[in-house]
């Protein structure tokens, strides 16, 4: 019964997400380390991280990874505005 339960489990955005599955998202999404502090809002060592597997993947980061590529939206800010990834957090108007 257990395999059964197991295979019909849809993976939820909220659902741990392996480094991997961050990088390849990332590469789809046009994520890169030039403007990892841009999109994450986080330190470029902290994502460095999470690739690595080092640090967990803090799960509103692969919710918001996943809801990105699954409906291929524009990247957005934490601020709720596009962002266009080859601008600064300035040039965006997000600070």
């Amino acid at each position: 019964m257990k395999s059964n339960q197991a295979q019909s489990h849809k993976m939820s955005a909220w659902d741990p997400m392996a480094p991997d599955e961050l990088n390849r998202a990332m590469k789809y999404l046009g994520i890169n380390k030039s403007n990892y502090e841009r999109v994450f809002l986080s330190h470029e060592r902290t994502v460095r991280r999470w690739i690595a597997g080092s640090c967990p993947i803090p799960g509103p980061v692969a919710a918001y990874i996943r809801v990105m590529v699954r409906d291929d939206v524009p990247i957005v800010s934490a601020g709720g505005r596009e962002v266009n990834t080859t601008q600064s957090l300035a040039e965006n108007e997000l600070i």
